[in-house]
């Protein structure tokens, strides 16, 4: 992504304003909390459904935001509050005091609402919001190749997040 009238943190709150909003429309009370958690709340309980990301890269002026919608959990998922050592500070402003007590996957806290929203609607609805908070109202998308320097980019970027410390 590339835009010289803004920077990085300003694009990750517009997604995060855009994922809320996108929730939103299918029904979900929802709030963003800066920087990438997008968060359902359900009986005054907030549960993290959207885990955000930025990401750029020293030699270049492109940047990415990301958000990955939790949808359901694998057996792997639950192993993460053994896996992750988190300090304990990391929970003081939080309703709970682990990862997957506030890491809800959507499916569960739809049934558990019985709202009938499948998760394309939800991936749609996300979606249509942030191309309409990040591009634009009018803004016709369509697939096209990577720019050399964006493909350079991507390249880039992919080591890092393919890499051990990450």
């Amino acid at each position: 992504y590339q835009n010289d009238d803004t920077n990085i943190l300003a694009e990750t709150d517009k997604s995060g304003e855009a994922n809320v909003a996108g929730l939103e429309s299918v029904g979900l009370e929802a709030e963003y909390s800066s920087i990438g958690d997008t968060e359902v709340v359900i009986d005054g309980s907030n549960y993290k459904v959207i885990a955000g990301a930025a990401a750029t890269y020293h030699t270049s002026d492109l940047f990415t935001v990301t958000g990955g919608v939790v949808w359901d959990f694998s057996e792997a998922g639950t192993i993460l509050d053994d896996a992750i050592d988190m300090p304990p500070e990391k929970f003081e402003d939080k309703d709970t005091d682990s990862l997957t007590a506030r890491i809800q996957p959507l499916a569960g806290l739809l049934e558990e609402e019985s709202m009938d929203t499948t998760k394309e609607d939800v991936l749609d609805a996300v979606a249509e919001a942030n191309v309409e908070a990040l591009l634009g109202e009018d803004v016709t998308i369509e697939e096209t190749e990577f720019r050399p320097e964006e493909q350079a980019f991507v390249e880039e970027m992919a080591e890092f997040f393919q890499s051990d410390t990450w």
